[in-house]
């Protein structure tokens, strides 16, 4: 009787080491595959290096037609000349950005993992385009724009947000006060993918003075609203719809593929003093991965151009 008592008193003890032992290996097992998986998710602070997650875009045609102006935006003129503003000029978006981010690198906000891509994330529908880009764009750009912020107010970042009773566009950044007092600060508004083509802007742009006086002149006499092609033309009109009801200079204009940044500020089509609308274009087409040098993505983009729309009203 005492033998069969120690058989199964060894028996048991050798059973509690294995559980034991299986236990331990199972939680090695999943801090393994956690750390594994959380190692493939870049925090805030260097998902900047990165670009953007790749979804499965439903191919359509090369050059997909933009809508026709609706509302208030129809009886708003087009842009007639742009100016070309180099996002990689010293000073330029992309050195705000870089500027920034090392400024703000260190707070514990930006150490934070960035959500996990969904597996089958694919993009359709302008929505589409809007879905994603809230998480794997403008997500980041939020914290850390948030941790540049130089006063206490609030910078909130509203979806659809209705400004003077006939405008609504996609994505708005509203500076709120202390006393509740909401200034906007920049707009950005979401399409299909292939509606922005560079090519379509390019007969509208001057360089100087005397090719902005030179080209009004032409308009002038041709009796034309503007160079602009195309999908450029309806773009730029709601651009600048929606820079007029949210009275701030910067709209930006994103659809996966490519983002036009318009900056409306003191422009002058007049030939005594021509100020024509400055624009930022950016496409990741021919960036690696990850650039850990340059940080030319289109995140540092949205940035920059971010934290330079605050720094207009003295926010950060």
């Amino acid at each position: 009787m005492q033998h069969k008592q120690a058989v199964i008193y060894t028996y048991t003890l050798e059973g509690f080491y294995f559980g034991l032992n299986s236990r331990i290996s199972i939680w090695a097992l999943i801090t393994f595959h956690l750390n594994s998986m959380l190692s493939t998710v870049p925090t805030i602070k260097d998902s900047f290096k990165r670009k953007l997650c790749q979804p499965r875009i439903v191919s359509g045609p090369a050059y997909r037609h933009d809508h026709s102006p609706t509302g208030h935006a129809v009886q708003i003129p087009p842009p007639k000349i742009v100016y070309s503003l180099d996002p990689n000029c010293n000073g330029g978006i992309f050195d705000i950005s870089r500027q920034t981010l090392h400024e703000k690198g260190e707070m514990r906000s930006l150490e934070e993992r960035m959500p996990q891509d969904e597996p089958d994330l694919c993009i359709i529908t302008e929505g589409d385009v809007m879905a994603i880009a809230r998480l794997s764009l403008v997500h980041p750009v939020n914290i850390v724009a948030r941790a540049a912020l130089k006063k206490n107010g609030r910078l909130e970042c509203r979806q659809q947000k209705v400004m003077g009773g006939l405008s609504r566009p996609d994505t708005t950044w509203v500076y709120v006060d202390n006393n509740d007092k909401e200034t906007v600060i920049a707009i950005l508004e979401y399409k299909k993918t292939n509606i922005l083509h560079e090519a379509d802007f390019e007969p509208a742009r001057v360089s100087n003075p005397a090719a902005a006086v030179k080209m009004l002149q032409s308009l002038a006499k041709e009796n034309q609203d503007t160079r602009l092609q195309l999908n450029a033309v309806s773009v730029s009109k709601q651009a600048k719809t929606y820079s007029q009801a949210g009275q701030t200079p910067d709209v930006a204009v994103f659809d996966w593929k490519s983002i036009i940044a318009y900056e409306f500020k003191n422009v002058s089509e007049t030939l005594q003093s021509p100020r024509p609308t400055a624009i930022s274009w950016f496409s990741e087409t021919g960036t690696t991965w990850a650039d850990d040098t340059s940080m030319r993505t289109f995140r540092p983009f949205l940035l920059g151009w971010l934290i330079r729309a605050l720094r207009r009203h003295g926010l950060a």
